[in-house]
């Protein structure tokens, strides 16, 4: 039965639940009418239903005529009348009910895409739909969209609805106006743009709007065009998709609960927020090359040869515009000179609208001459069809942007490199140093590496790679803390507690991270400080500080502090996620102080009783960055801005730096922090992610900038009373710089350092993606070195669940 046809009956039904106490059913001819609407429903249930389904109506409906027909309408007296016509009236209001909720009606599920290419986002949906036609209709209606002027005008509009795979059977979307749909009213409208007006590059038609939409059905479902990987922004988690949606699909439980975390800051419902997967992952998994021909040009161009398939996406490209083109070029140059790799080339589609839109007309210009110059010289493939699978299914690596089709092509096993355009971005991960014996012993988080340096020649004594099945996630581990062979793991962008044996090379988890604060468990980067044979780990955004005993293998948790902490900072600020704490640290014999950041507090421990305290330096508008000690007083940093400060902590006593502010006038007050110094009779503030530093000189407090900076810093450590080891990049190269106080020595971390006789399998920390880790020479070896014929399908689809849950009245 049509989900018309269901709504016809019922309204024949509910005519005569209106009729039935007045109807005249003692004369043959209303009584004959009442009872040709019943056989009529009978005989519908009957051909549209299954047996058992038709039999219960008819046993309904035959009753009710049985009823009508031979009672004696003219004899019986009137409050017997009364009884049977009420009886008659409950048993068709059960009718009604009945086939209100009736699960073998056939429900309606449209399906509203506006690209082509990302018609992979709801396919597996309408194909399990299609194929149960019996219990659903389905329609796919292309609805237009339009590029959009720098004023958010139209420039030109677009349907493509041409472009669809041509098993699709398409509707027009002249004739499922909003009018239509509101006529219609769909059990479920399916769509994948979440925009509305709010996009400045695209918009599809204003009647499509989700806010429009919502009016049209009971259950308005937005599915993601993309997958989002390990994190997804909050921008995306709030759009008016998102907000008007009755329910949102996502891929999994972690995206899920970020979702969630957003979504009850901005007020909306997060229990409409189901993690049942992707159909964009189901249609990569299917991709096979068999499946996919090419034409006759792109099969001569990847005949005998690796494919890489080189992805460049949106966000990236804005936030590196600076360095974007030269880039491309030099990829697109080393590709072209290697004769057995073949370059596949898969721009964002949007990529040229939004230069167009977003950026100076030069810098689009010169993209567009990029573009132009590869597609001309024909050496690799260009591609800008919507069939991204089979861009995936014929690939043997991606090359690239962090993005959605990055993300797809990691289901698949094969391996994944990612690019960085910035010279001065990081190509190592240091969040720790231990130094002992002239020798720095560091972990490389990006590749998951320990790394040995010999601080007098500067060469590397050894690298320890940690096996690649012991990691959960990208960057997992950040910090350690060591006693010989033994290794204590804090988490960056995990929860798990490990300890690790260098030797054996084996792993155990301890424990976890308890995040009770930050609603989605992120944030758990830790900062850690050796004391006699125990190791504390500070979590920037945890409400516990470990202790882990090497003696005794023991893992110990402090919270009492946190209680206290929330009362002085206040309850709503304690679950706000951009609330860090412990960002920097200062250690004395067995007295550790901390700034907890955004605000004046500094907390200490001592570490031989594991008691501590609060002090609260300067006014309550001081917001504290980073803190140093030189033997005889704290110096604490704060935002760029405001002056340092000198506290003496047995006084109280304070004095404040500000000779260097004129200096800084021109950096904005939230970027760069600082890092802290004491160095002698100076204070060095080292800029984080800019290449300026400034001087204090602690007597006179006359303040003058530094000009022989090695580069950016982006990590600062203690070592000894006067010496810093940091993390410094400038182009292109990554060194650790130890400054003393008559001299700086540089150690670069050169390619030869982190890959010379480093198996290329080994680098990373997943099974095969790469971030930011291997240089463009080494793609050749990695090719070499990994299989990728086959890719591993099984278990149900995510379009198969996400219908199913549609289907049996969970809407």
């Amino acid at each position: 039965m049509t989900r018309n046809e269901q709504r016809n009956l019922l309204e024949v039904l509910a005519n005569l639940s209106e009729i039935l106490p007045g109807i005249a059913l003692a004369e043959e001819e209303p009584r004959q009418l009442f009872v040709d609407c019943l056989v009529s429903a009978d005989t519908l249930c009957n051909s549209k239903l299954s047996v058992g389904r038709a039999t219960y109506y008819h046993d309904v409906f035959g009753g009710m005529i049985d009823a009508v027909s031979v009672v004696g309408w003219n004899e019986m007296t009137a409050d017997t009348e009364r009884q049977i016509r009420q009886l008659l009236t409950d048993i068709l209001a059960a009718a009604i009910r009945a086939l209100q909720e009736e699960r073998e009606v056939k429900k309606i599920f449209v399906f509203l895409p506006y690209k082509a290419s990302m018609w992979d986002s709801l396919e597996s949906i309408w194909k399990a739909a299609a194929e149960d036609s019996e219990r659903t209709e389905s329609y796919v209606v292309p609805i237009p969209y339009a590029d959009r002027n720098p004023d958010g005008s139209p420039a030109a509009w677009h349907c493509e609805a041409e472009d669809f795979p041509s098993y699709v059977p398409i509707q027009s979307w002249t004739t499922f106006t909003l009018e239509k749909l509101k006529e219609l009213r769909p059990d479920a409208i399916f769509i994948h743009n979440p925009y509305d007006d709010y996009n400045r590059v695209t918009s599809v038609h204003p009647q499509y709007y989700s806010r429009s939409l919502k009016e049209c059905t009971d259950c308005l479902v937005y599915v993601p065009y993309f997958v989002s990987g390990t994190t997804v922004t909050e921008v995306l988690t709030i759009a008016p998709g998102v907000q008007n949606a009755d329910y949102v699909i996502v891929e999994n439980e972690r995206i899920r609960a970020q979702y969630a975390a957003y979504a009850k800051k901005a007020g909306i419902d997060e229990q409409k927020i189901l993690p049942l997967g992707s159909p964009k992952i189901d249609a990569v998994l299917a991709a096979r090359r068999e499946d996919h021909a090419l034409p006759e040009e792109w099969e001569r161009i990847v005949r005998g040869k690796k494919v890489v398939l080189f992805g460049t996406t949106l966000t990236p490209i804005l936030e590196n515009t600076e360095h974007f083109c030269e880039k491309t070029k030099e990829i697109l140059a080393f590709f072209e000179a290697q004769p057995d790799i073949a370059l596949w080339w898969r721009p964002h589609p949007l990529l040229r609208s939004t230069l167009k839109a977003m950026r100076e007309s030069s810098v689009y210009e010169a993209y567009c001459q990029i573009e132009d110059e590869y597609r001309k010289a024909a050496w690799g493939i260009f591609d800008t069809s919507a069939n991204v699978e089979r861009a995936i299914a014929w690939a043997d690596a991606y090359y690239g942007d962090a993005s959605s089709v990055c993300t797809l092509f990691e289901e698949t096993g094969k391996p994944v490199v990612l690019q960085c355009y910035d010279p001065a971005f990081p190509k190592t991960h240091t969040w720790d140093i231990d130094v002992e014996n002239d020798e720095m012993f560091f972990l490389d988080s990006f590749r998951g590496i320990f790394y040995t340096l010999d601080m007098e020649t500067g060469r590397r004594t050894s690298a320890i790679p940690i096996p690649r099945a012991y990691w959960q996630a990208l960057f997992e581990f950040g910090t350690f803390g060591r006693s010989g062979d033994q290794v204590v793991l804090f988490p960056f962008a995990g929860q798990r507690i490990c300890t690790f044996d260098l030797h054996t090379r084996q792993m155990q988890e301890i424990g976890r991270v308890n995040n009770t604060y930050v609603a989605d468990g992120s944030g758990t980067t830790f900062r850690v400080v050796r004391y006699r044979n125990s190791v504390y780990g500070f979590g920037i955004r945890s409400n516990e500080i470990l202790k882990y005993d090497f003696s005794t293998r023991t893992l110990t948790r402090l919270t009492e502090w946190f209680s206290p902490l929330q009362k002085y900072l206040g309850v709503a600020h304690s679950h706000d996620a951009e609330w860090d704490m412990f960002v920097a640290l200062t250690v004395h014999d067995n007295i550790l102080m901390a700034v907890i950041a955004r605000s004046n507090l500094v907390f200490e421990l001592d570490m031989e009783t594991d008691t501590w305290r609060f002090h609260a330096v300067g006014g309550a508008d001081q917001l504290w960055q980073d803190i140093d000690f030189d033997g005889r007083f704290y110096y604490l940093m704060g935002r760029t801005h405001a002056p340092v400060i000198r506290w003496d902590r047995e006084t109280g006593e304070l004095r404040e730096y500000d000779a260097h502010l004129p200096l800084m006038s021109g950096l904005p007050d939230f970027v760069p922090f600082y890092f802290l110094e004491c160095i002698g009779e100076e204070l060095r503030l080292l800029g984080a992610n800019t290449g300026s530093s400034v001087s204090i000189h602690k007597e006179t407090g006359e303040a003058h900038l530094l000009t022989d900076e090695p580069g950016i810093t982006y990590y600062k450590q203690k070592i000894g009373s006067n010496q810093y080891l940091r993390h410094v990049v400038e182009d292109d190269i990554d060194s650790i710089v130890l400054d003393l106080p008559e001299e700086r020595r540089v150690y670069p971390l050169t390619d030869e350092f982190l890959h010379d006789e480093v198996p290329v399998m080994c680098e990373g920390t997943e099974n095969h993606t790469f971030v930011n880790v291997l240089p463009l020479s080494m793609m050749p070896s990695l090719l070499e070195t990994v299989c990728t014929n086959s890719v591993h399908v099984g278990g149900e689809t995510a379009g198969t669940r996400i219908y199913r849950w549609a289907r049996d009245g969970r809407l």
